[in-house]
């Protein structure tokens, strides 16, 4: 993140490896949802503030108002890429993808 969120953020001492876990902490809070989107049950995902105040607890109401309209726009940027992606590895995530499957990939 290179913007003002960003900045802010770094003022409240919340480092790049700390976004980082929440990253992973949200995205996993978010799986069944961005699932249900995918397979058409639902329109749009619900951007809920509740991880964000559970992960930061201190941040105050503006910073986390912020981070959803953040979150928000990044995951239906992703989302439209993952619609049209050949791995499909959100929503066949059981079938053999050869960007998390190939082993000699991560050696």
């Amino acid at each position: 993140m290179k913007d003002e969120l960003a900045y802010r953020l770094r003022r409240k001492k919340i480092s790049d490896e700390v976004l980082a876990e929440f990253c992973i902490y949200y995205t996993k809070a978010m799986k069944d949802e961005v699932l249900r989107q995918l397979s058409g049950e639902i329109e749009k995902v619900c951007i809920s503030y509740e991880p964000v105040e559970s992960f930061f607890p201190n941040i105050g109401d503006d910073m986390v108002n912020k981070m959803t309209d953040a979150i928000s726009y990044a995951w239906d940027h992703m989302l439209s890429i993952c619609e049209v992606c050949p791995n499909r590895c959100i929503s066949e995530k059981d079938v053999f993808c050869t960007m998390f499957d190939e082993k000699h990939l991560f050696e």
